[in-house]
Order: structure tokens, then C-alpha cells, then sequence
């Protein structure tokens, strides 16, 4: 009876919260991995713009600091 309940009812909603919790876990991580990458990014470029002054790469720089903070997967 006791095994039936545990086989049945505990197991099943404690792998069900696991898989929630490992879903959610891995989606915030990527974000904040997108968010690093394209911050990293955006102080490259600018930090290179202002080396060689140019405004080509200030411009990247600008985009992909907005897209760190708005977390945009396609940039222009």
C-alpha cells in the first residue's frame, strides 16, 4: 500500500518538480549568458572606438548594449 502510493503519486510530482525547476533554472542562466556575452561585446567595441576614434565601432557598441539589456537575440 505504502510503496503503491510512493510508486504512484510522490515520485511522479517530484520528478515533475525537478524537471519545472531544472527548465526554469537553465532558461534564467541563458539569458544572463546572453546578457554577459553581448555586454562584453558592447565595452569591446567601445573601448576600441575610443582607441582609434572610430564610429563605426562606437555605433556596434551602442547596439549591443542595448540589445545586453533588452536581451535581443537578433542584432542589425
Amino acid at each position: 500500500m505504502l510503496i503503491d502510493i510512493l510508486t504512484k503519486i510522490v515520485l511522479p510530482i517530484c520528478a515533475l518538480i525537478i524537471t519545472v525547476l531544472g527548465l526554469k533554472s537553465r532558461w534564467i542562466i541563458q539569458t544572463d549568458r546572453l546578457f554577459e556575452r553581448y555586454s562584453k561585446l558592447s565595452k569591446l567595441a567601445f573601448e576600441l572606438s575610443e582607441q582609434f576614434g572610430n564610429k563605426i565601432l562606437r555605433k556596434i557598441s551602442e547596439e549591443y548594449g542595448y540589445a545586453a539589456i533588452t536581451r535581443e537575440k537578433t542584432i542589425t
